[in-house]
Formats: C-alpha cells, sequence, structure tokens
C-alpha cells in the first residue's frame, strides 16, 4: 500500500501544478521509451515511460495514455509499473497487461492502475526488458473496452538510465 501511495503520489506530483513540483526532466530517450526525472519535495522522482503504438477501439478520445515504470524513492532496486489512462477506468473490472503471451492484472483507482499483486512485479519487469510488445486491455469507467499495444524496445536502456538518476 505504500508503493501504491508514492507512485499516486509521484503522478501527481508529476501532473501537478509548478508550485508544487518542477517540471519532468528528460534524462534521455531510448527507441520507444523515454527516461524523466523531477524533484518533489523531498526526493527526486525517476520514471521511464511510453506512449501506445496502437489504440484501440479507433473511434474514441483516448486521452493521452502512458506504461510507465517508476523508481520508488529511497529504494535504488524498486520499480513500480504501472498505466496511465487519459481517462477513468473501470475499477470493477481489471487491467490486463499481457507480455510474450503472460498475463499480468492490475488494480486502478480512476486513471491510474498498478500490478495487483506486488509479488508478480519482477516477472513483469524481466519479460518487459527481454521481450518486445506487450498489450494493455482495459474497461473505461463508461464501459468501453479498449486495448493498446506498446513497443519495449528501449525500455532496458531507460531503466538503466532510471537506476542512475538519483
Amino acid at each position: 500500500m505504500l508503493k501504491l501511495f508514492i507512485a499516486t503520489t509521484a503522478i501527481a506530483l508529476c501532473t501537478a501544478c509548478p508550485t508544487f513540483a518542477q517540471s519532468p526532466t528528460q534524462i534521455g530517450q531510448f527507441k520507444a521509451w523515454g527516461a524523466y526525472s523531477y524533484q518533489s519535495k523531498d526526493h527526486t522522482i525517476c520514471y521511464a515511460l511510453t506512449v501506445p503504438v496502437s489504440q484501440q477501439p479507433t473511434n474514441v478520445d483516448h486521452g493521452d495514455n502512458f506504461f510507465m515504470i517508476t523508481q520508488i524513492p529511497g529504494d535504488d532496486t524498486g520499480l513500480e509499473p504501472q498505466l496511465k489512462a487519459g481517462y477513468n477506468l473501470n475499477e470493477t473490472k481489471r487491467v490486463v497487461v499481457t507480455v510474450e503471451g503472460r498475463k499480468f492484472y492490475m488494480m486502478s483507482a480512476g486513471s491510474r492502475a498498478w500490478v495487483e499483486n506486488e509479488a508478480d512485479e519482477p516477472q513483469l519487469l524481466a519479460l518487459l526488458r527481454s521481450q518486445q510488445k506487450m498489450s494493455v486491455d482495459s474497461v473505461s469507467a463508461r464501459g468501453t473496452n479498449t486495448h493498446y499495444r506498446y513497443s519495449l524496445l528501449g525500455v532496458s536502456a531507460a531503466l538503466k538510465a532510471v537506476s542512475m538518476c538519483k
């Protein structure tokens, strides 16, 4: 639960008005993934982020969608994968991340989702580093089924940059 709070706070600060946090600084771009940092009141927050290469259905406004992996402040090895949707998610439906046929389930709150079982995070991170694509299926609060495809090209290099971020 602490990780969920930290991640929520990190994203909220990242998108809050400038009086609460600096604008993110890009550390580097690594193919489909970027590495970023920003200074919160107490910590430097570092994360890798990508956007979908395709989204379905094509006839709806998806807003801005991101898949990100945040370094947990004060924990150099702790990484937390999460989804930031451009709309509110249906909190009674799981978000499903699929990499190489392996499914990982996420719980959602508002427009964000986190891996349901923390014990699955290392397996998901290992697959993200070793594969080329990932898909995310979700349901909006309005009931629209959505499907996103993401490229994993560059994720390892982006995470290396995040790990060196202080």
